[in-house]
């Protein structure tokens, strides 16, 4: 006990030395007054413990195989985990480097030890440079943020008293910290095996608490170590590195996966948790954004209340994910062919439509300038050719009849002469595509009928075929804008739908089918299918994407909406896009795309800044 009061002592008049570094307490919020008043927490008292190691460790056995390494002295209350396999051992975490983390390992087993880090933020990963072996998800910002380390100064006010309760132990000493730079010797991605002989971990990407934030999933004990998407305690949804939008879409990935483990072994303060708490988290969320809840706030942080946890978050990103609709920026609509390169040629050479990119099993064309078409090969797309093509495109031009002779004399399958519709104040005529799909070519006469379309493309210019290209396409058959037309049994419920959740505007009213707004000159039209040029089908080969920089916040947006999701938001590995994917009443498939920085994209992105 002496020894123990003079190292008290020192460590007492070390710390006040550096207070003058550390930052100025944040919050009340994030770290109430006398945060340790709750231990030792209760759900300890029911767990084995193993023993105390280095005065700074207490360590519990959760199975036979696995166990908690807990750091309870300080405000983090870092908790790792060793899980013993036949062939070898895994540390996930390696806590605040305070303690000798290694040391405790070796102690516990003598199999080899790897370290599998469940994300970069530094009560995570101080401990890993002790170790040779260092698994990490394959995430760019976050192997940037290990790369650099931690200096001295960085890491002070982590052991400060504000956030010590007990001596620091003997050997550590705080002027010396750092986080040395740190290179994983092993990068993993959504799906990947961890393998420690007759024991596996799976790999589900799970970010939004941080960019690199994986849980992992042990199948065989049905247990998930959830690193910090999840833990007993404050949830950080307020810091700078946080993404709302990727914390709810993973949540939903591991409500999605609920069936498969009965626990959770989390990152700090509490070990061994029920699963059914993950479903709660996503209730929580939705209260949160739906104005519900009990809260603190002070500074324009709130600190919500719920069964278990809580959650920290700024007002200014709720008023954000409050605030209306996000705007839309284009409109993308898929097709789908058995022959790609014969799509390619006739949108090419016979439309003269520009190609902005090409991912090899998908190229994209514009249409207008707001308005793109995907070609996709349909063995490697959502949908098949053989589905119902139950979608008409039109191409919005004032060359109606100039467009209609063109296209006759290329030997384009017309379904009908060019005609003045009898029903309502366009003129058009509609062909066909090299695999079915309707093309229709309109203009909307000058009527009350459709004055406000006329109003939204005032000022919108119209594209012609692009120079030095190998478009027969006459120079001066121009498209101004283009509408996506869907067909339904309940033309009413599809009103419903796209007016309160996408916020739509209705600006063409012919009574059996609507034209609404979408993007600038993007429109979306709905039509009875008793009335239209397609029946209603359960299948469609068809995707309508729509481009907006504001992804994140749509997602949300119609997740609070309680939109059911094909597809959570998530960046594609395959392609650089951010994506995800709901349908509409009729079961038509709706994509949100943000495209993202990439040699690629070069084009397209520069296309949607313009414009």
């Amino acid at each position: 006990m002496k020894l123990w009061t003079t190292i008290f002592i020192l460590t007492c008049l070390t710390l006040l030395g550096f207070s003058c570094k550390s930052e100025q307490k944040a919050s009340d919020l994030v770290q109430p007054a006398k945060w340790w008043s709750v231990h030792p927490r209760p759900v300890y008292t029911t767990l084995e413990k193993v023993g105390t190691y280095q005065e700074w460790f207490d360590v519990y056995r959760l199975t036979e195989d696995t166990f908690a390494i807990y750091e309870p002295n300080q405000f983090e209350e870092a908790l790792c985990y060793l899980l013993l396999g036949q062939e070898k051992a895994a540390v996930i975490d390696t806590g605040t480097g305070i303690g000798n983390i290694r040391a405790v390992a070796e102690e516990l087993t003598e199999l080899p030890v790897e370290v599998v880090l469940t994300h970069e933020h530094y009560d995570h990963v101080a401990g890993a440079w002790r170790f040779e072996d260092v698994i990490h998800y394959d995430n760019k910002e976050a192997l940037n943020v290990l790369a650099a380390g931690r200096n001295n100064d960085s890491l002070q006010k982590y052991v400060t008293p504000y956030y010590l309760w007990k001596p620091l132990p003997e050997g550590f000493d705080p002027t010396t910290w750092t986080i040395p730079p740190l290179r994983p010797t092993r990068l993993v991605k959504e799906g990947d095996i961890i393998d420690l002989g007759g024991r596996t971990l799976e790999v589900i990407y799970t970010p939004g608490h941080s960019p690199g934030q994986m849980c992992l999933l042990d199948a065989k004990n049905r247990i998930l170590f959830t690193g910090d998407h999840f833990f007993p305690g404050p949830l950080y949804a307020h810091a700078a590195d946080v993404n709302m939008a990727d914390y709810i879409a993973s949540n939903q990935k591991l409500i999605a996966r609920l069936e498969e483990f009965d626990h959770i072994c989390a990152g700090h303060n509490d070990p061994w948790v029920k699963s059914e708490v993950i479903p709660r988290i996503s209730r929580a969320f939705a209260d949160i954004y739906q104005g519900k809840g009990t809260y603190s706030e002070a500074d324009g942080l709130r600190r919500y209340s719920f069964e278990g946890f809580d959650v920290l978050i700024n007002k200014e990103t709720l008023e954000k994910g409050m605030d209306g609709y996000p705007p839309l920026d284009a409109n993308l609509v898929f097709f789908y062919y058995k022959d790609l390169s014969a799509a390619k040629s006739f949108h090419s050479d016979i439309l003269g439509l520009e190609k902005i990119l090409d991912y090899g099993f998908a190229a994209i064309y514009r249409i207008s300038p707001t308005t793109f078409i995907g070609l996709v090969d349909e063995t490697q797309g959502m949908h098949r050719a053989s589905e119902p093509k139950t979608v008409t495109l039109s191409f919005v031009t004032g060359e109606i009849d100039a467009w209609y002779e063109y296209l006759k004399s290329k030997d384009v399958p017309m379904r009908g002469a060019v005609r003045n519709a009898t029903r309502h104040a366009t003129r058009g005529f509609v062909a066909y595509d090299p695999e079915g799909y309707f093309l229709e070519f309109e203009t909307f006469l000058d009527d009350e009928e459709n004055a406000a379309l006329h109003t939204a493309l005032e000022g919108k210019t119209a594209l012609y075929p692009p120079p030095n290209t190998t478009s027969q396409r006459p120079a001066d058959l121009g498209i101004q804008a283009n509408v996506i037309w869907f067909y339904y049994k309940s033309l009413e419920e599809a009103q419903k739908f796209y007016e309160e959740k996408l916020g739509a505007r209705l600006l063409v009213d012919q009574g059996f089918a609507k034209v609404y707004s979408s993007s600038p000159t993007g429109f979306i039209g709905l039509v009875d299918e008793a009335e239209g040029l397609h029946r209603f089908s359960e299948n469609k080969a068809v995707t309508v994407s729509f481009i907006s920089e504001e992804i994140d916040d749509w997602y949300i947006h119609l997740w609070k909406k309680g939109l059911a999701f094909v597809d959570h938001l998530q960046n594609m590995s395959s392609i650089p896009v951010r994506v995800f994917v709901t349908s509409d009443p009729a079961g038509y498939t709706l994509e949100f795309d943000r495209f993202l920085e990439d040699e690629v994209n070069e084009k397209i992105l520069l296309l949607l800044k313009q414009e």
